[in-house]
């Protein structure tokens, strides 16, 4: 068999769960004295990446083109560059190899002539995902959607997208590309990495309050050899996900132990994967009333530089401590889902401040989170919570209460609040209404005063429209 039907066999096998077949094949390989051991090698490696649970040993990072052997002037360059980028993503270092992502992605259009560019084209997309630049990721890979890839590469690249936009908390988003992934590619032909769409698919509809939907998707039959690759981690997360919000948090909670079981047994307890299921294992926790358990926890993940992680380990930080210590720990919170661009996260963290303050008994304060986190949750489409605030404060008194904090400011100072409520700078809104910006921040000034708040983001979110209306 030549070289590049062997590696071929070997990834439709590892594709549709035959991984022992696989692994026997590869065992064949090397003990052929003739094969390419690049090549050899490169397959090894990939194949540890997407099936982790078919090979039991926790390798060393790959050495590439460094390897001793037999190396053939044929050698597929797209075998080698998936090769390289997954082992990256495997030991938690994709930073190093983002330039060979970048060039991958460049010159993919160029390799269509392999089945491997897909692999590497997709794994490139992880990286840089995985490497700090989900933004990349997305603008990338919709621009790969566009150049007339074949379907089964359209399918995957959209599930990327679909992840990425989950990580970044845009839940519309993840549900369109995961639902366009699906429809695109249907789910028989998916093999064992339907978990990932399927998986990321449940969580974004659980995020928003969509449970009907995705009780549909979780009877969807799924091949049983999906939990020997990353793919059935994927899918694991997502039902764990709607079995907490169904209020069952002792099964969540199972689901969520198994992802970091199957991570340890794989030498692969790093990263995105390592903290996404301590979290999931924390909130479970924390709603089983396990509150030590769930500090515990939490406190371990406080320490990451990853804005998300360190906002989301002190919403449960919060959760589980006592009143009086919540609005600091839910205000850093809330800072760093701003820093992160995370519309959902602001919203969660906005309404556990408003419990917060209610709790220490600052009720205007609380009411004016309220309306911001029901704005915020609005706006990121998130159903289960705008029901929950709107029955918490009723909709006719977030209405009243905006109209008369704009009542309670003069003709001049609603017009400056209603712009900066807008997103207005001073400048832009000094320029607007022909004042000078000190004049602006003068009547922003009065405004907090006279609203009980200390700052531009306290305002009433929808203050303006009360403004317009009293204009």
């Amino acid at each position: 068999m030549a070289d590049h039907d062997a590696a071929e066999a070997v990834r439709q096998l590892v594709w549709h769960g035959r991984t022992a077949e696989a692994v026997a094949l590869l065992s064949d390989l090397g003990r052929d004295g003739d094969v390419d051991t690049l090549a050899l090698s490169a397959l090894q490696t990939w194949v540890r990446h997407r099936a982790p649970g078919a090979i039991p040993e926790h390798p060393q990072p790959w050495a590439g083109r460094t390897r001793a052997g037999r190396v053939r002037p044929e050698t597929d360059p797209w075998l080698v560059s998936a090769a390289l980028l997954a082992d990256a993503l495997e030991h938690g270092t994709p930073g190093r190899v983002v330039p060979h992502a970048e060039i991958v992605l460049r010159d993919v259009r160029h390799g269509r002539g392999s089945n491997w560019s897909e692999e590497a084209s997709v794994l490139a997309l992880d990286v840089l995902a995985a490497a700090g630049s989900p933004g990349d990721a997305s603008d990338r890979g919709e621009q790969l959607l566009g150049e007339g890839m074949p379907t089964t590469a359209r399918a995957r690249i959209a599930a990327v997208l679909a992840g990425v936009a989950l990580q970044q908390g845009d839940l519309a988003s993840a549900t369109r590309w995961a639902s366009d992934a699906l429809r695109t590619l249907p789910v028989p032909a998916w093999g064992i990495e339907i978990g990932t769409p399927l998986g990321v698919l449940v969580d974004a509809l659980v995020g928003t309050g969509r449970l009907d939907d995705a009780a549909q998707w979780l009877v969807t039959t799924v091949p049983g050899a999906m939990d020997v690759g990353i793919a059935g981690l994927r899918y694991r997360r997502g039902r764990a996900r709607f079995r907490m919000a169904t209020g069952h948090p002792a099964a969540a909670l199972a689901d969520f132990t198994e992802c970091g079981a199957m991570l340890e047994r794989w030498g692969r307890d790093v990263a995105d994967e390592a903290v996404a299921w301590r979290l999931g294992t924390a909130t479970a926790r924390l709603q089983r009333g396990e509150l030590a358990e769930a500090r515990r926890i939490a406190q371990e993940l406080l320490p990451s530089r990853a804005p998300r992680t360190r906002a989301s380990a002190l919403r449960v930080l919060a959760a589980a401590s006592a009143p009086d210590r919540r609005v600091g720990m839910l205000t850093e919170a809330l800072e760093l889902f701003e820093s992160a661009g995370d519309v959902v996260g602001q919203a969660f963290a906005l309404s556990d401040l408003s419990e917060a303050y209610r709790a220490v008994e600052e009720i205007r304060t609380a009411r004016l989170t309220s309306r911001r986190a029901l704005h915020l949750a609005r706006v990121a489409g998130v159903t289960t919570l705008v029901r929950d605030l709107e029955h918490t404060a009723g909709s006719e008194h977030a209405g009243d209460g905006t109209e008369t904090a704009a009542s309670a400011l003069s003709e001049s100072e609603r017009r400056v609040a209603g712009l900066a409520v807008r997103g207005y700078s001073n400048r832009e809104i000094g320029s607007r209404l022909y004042i000078t910006p000190s004049t602006v921040e003068q009547h922003l000034t009065r405004v907090y005063r006279k609203l009980g708040v200390r700052r531009r983001r306290d305002l009433p979110p929808d203050l303006w429209a009360a403004v317009s209306r009293a204009s």
